[in-house]
């Protein structure tokens, strides 16, 4: 006797909130609203689909990439300075133009060459109303008017010192300048005056009594040999004598310039700059003088584990700083220097580490970024999150955020990454090669862009600018396309997962589907459903577009003479049949549309038993 089985409606598959990719478990086990690959659509606030922002190119240099970008305000002006091709340029942003060439920026004054700077990646960073450039081989400045090599400061290396020498010794020499400034005490009786240094540089020697300026061969001379200055008139008793020389160590100011990074970071406020990545002290940070970027004092520096592997990052966390190396983390915790209170010259602070992790590191160098106050760092193929499960601040766990992504970045090089915390849209990207990574930690979804590659970026006011090969592109929403106007299309494709209705026994059919998207000027979607029996090659795709009256873009073959824009549902009517597994596919390759997916709802009945 046959046995029939009724057919039946499975409940519904309604999909409002969009979840972004996931990667990390099969085609048939990712939530619904989830996507197994696809790029160029973000995860908005409230969870829906939006097409990416299109980038235009906002200065075009030429042949070669910009090997340095900052924004921000100096000498009252805000300004994007950039380093491409050994030179450095001003660029006024308050300036209205739609002008892209390097050459006509100039001419029109839009743009200023600042100086030269060696062709290698520089890190730019400010303190103290100061624009600082360091590459690995340069230390320059620029403060809005003047650009130049750092002039280091001259440290008091000894206090109130007789005539004969010694004193209380104070500052410690500047690595990166050969300048030192000894102070002495009349006797009334003596006008030779022995410096703490021998063997003095060529350069002249300066020097005040009670504040009146003497002149080298005129009021004193100089036996730089023995490092001896001897007066004409000799000074009073207990007058203040003051007196600068030059003594270049060879290698000293090396220490400092060949490091490339840097980081501004002190005990409760910014006050040190700290830097690290030379490539002959790979361990190695240095930091400066309180509020001072111009002193590097000779002692004040970190070995950080063993020389086999370099630092990578230093990064804030609380009142503590994390040492990422290629092979583990370190944490600082300042300390009170056990020597200040008997010398004021000296740092105030030691920075001395201990172990936190020493398995986990990070491997894209300058590249670990602050989210919500905690590092993400790039060790082996994932990307990790240090935060503290505990509230205290010394117990920090490296969790995984990226399995999502994980079978993308897998076969990557992390080392290669650009990275950039989007504050705006609270999106991490991970730029590697030609595709971005995207954590948007505001709602905890992830995504991929495609046509995007950095090597590094800006935030200029909210709006995204990131520099490349030869040009700096402008990166908005009222861009739809690449490059230029009705230009490379951007082309995103989406594949959720295969869903079962929750009835794997049945093979269903589906002849009734509402896909909802928000009405624009110019906006579609096309969907295709794939079965397990029939694939992408086979099956069709159902388009859904919406054009309003904007006589801003007017296309009289496009009038609709549509005006509502409220949520527009649209009624696909595929009919798809005999499946048990099913997946929705999304797609729009254009290049003058916008695109929000709001809702999409899928309704099937059962037809029997799957085979």
């Amino acid at each position: 006797m046959a046995t029939f089985t009724p057919r039946k409606k499975p409940s519904p598959i309604k999909i409002d909130r969009f979840l972004g990719i996931n990667e990390a478990v099969g085609d048939t086990e990712v939530s619904v609203g989830e996507w197994i690959s696809g790029f160029n659509a973000r995860v908005t606030k409230d969870y829906k689909i939006e097409k990416r922002p299109g980038h235009y190119t906002y200065i075009n240099f030429g042949v070669g990439d910009v090997q340095g970008q900052w924004f921000g305000t100096i000498g009252g002006t805000q300004a994007m300075i950039l380093c491409w091709n050994g030179n450095v340029y001003e660029y006024d942003t308050d300036v209205v133009t739609t002008t892209t060439a390097i050459a006509t920026l100039i001419s029109e004054g839009t743009v200023t060459i600042l100086g030269t700077i060696t062709d290698a990646k520089t890190n730019i960073f400010w303190f103290e109303d100061i624009v600082y450039f360091i590459n690995g081989t340069d230390y320059k400045q620029y403060n809005g008017t003047t650009y130049a090599d750092v002039v280091g400061y001259v440290p008091t290396v000894a206090l109130s010192a007789p005539p004969s020498g010694g004193g209380t010794l104070f500052e410690e020499i500047n690595l990166i300048s050969g300048y030192k400034t000894q102070t002495f005490v009349g006797n009334g009786s003596s006008a030779l005056y022995q410096l703490a240094e021998a063997t003095l540089d060529a350069t002249l020697v300066t020097a005040t009594v009670n504040g009146v300026a003497q002149v080298e061969t005129v009021d004193f001379t100089v036996n730089r040999t023995l490092g001896q200055v001897t007066f004409v008139v000799v000074p009073p008793n207990l007058a203040t004598v003051s007196i600068t020389w030059n003594k270049v160590e060879s290698g000293n100011a090396d220490l400092i310039k060949n490091h490339k990074y840097s980081l501004v970071f002190g005990v409760n406020a910014d006050t040190n700059i700290f830097l690290y990545g030379n490539v002959n002290e790979r361990n190695v940070f240095r930091f400066s003088g309180i509020g001072d970027a111009t002193y590097f004092p000779t002692n004040s520096f970190v070995g950080v584990g063993s020389t086999e592997f370099a630092i990578t990052s230093l990064v804030p966390q609380y009142q503590s700083l994390l040492v990422f190396k290629y092979d583990s983390t370190k944490l600082v915790n300042p300390t009170v220097n056990a020597n200040y209170s008997a010398n004021t010259g000296l740092n105030p602070y030691d920075y001395g580490y201990q172990g936190l992790d020493d398995s986990i590191g990070n491997k894209a160098p300058n590249m670990v970024q602050l989210v919500g106050g905690n590092p993400v760092s790039l060790d082996g193929v994932s990307l990790r999150h240090w935060v503290s499960t505990t509230g205290v601040k010394n117990e920090v766990e490296p969790n995984i955020i990226s399995d999502r992504l994980q079978l993308s970045l897998e076969s990557l090089n992390l080392e290669t990454a650009v990275t950039f915390d989007y504050e705006k849209k609270k999106e991490l990207w991970v730029n590697i090669d030609n595709t971005v990574y995207i954590w948007n930690y505001g709602n905890d979804t992830m995504y991929k862009y495609d046509n995007i590659q950095a090597v590094g970026y800006l935030d200029v006011n909210g709006e995204l600018y990131y520099s490349g090969s030869g040009t700096v592109e402008h990166v908005s929403s009222d861009y739809l396309a690449d490059g230029a106007e009705l230009g490379t299309n951007i082309a995103l494709k989406l594949y959720g997962g295969f869903l079962d209705f929750n009835s794997l026994q049945y093979r269903k059919m589906m002849a009734n589907e509402w896909l909802s998207i928000r009405p624009d000027t110019r906006t579609s979607v096309e969907i295709m459903f794939i079965t397990d029996r029939k694939n992408e090659d086979v099956s069709k795709w159902y388009e859904v577009e919406y054009k309003l009256i904007d006589f801003a873009d007017i296309d009289f073959d496009d009038f609709s003479f549509l005006t509502n824009r409220s949520a527009q549902v649209n009624r696909i009517k595929g009919k798809i049949k005999k499946f048990t597994y099913i997946q929705w596919v999304l797609r729009n390759d254009t290049n003058d549309e916008t695109l929000v997916v709001l809702k999409l709802l899928m309704q099937a009945q059962t037809q029997g038993y799957s085979r």
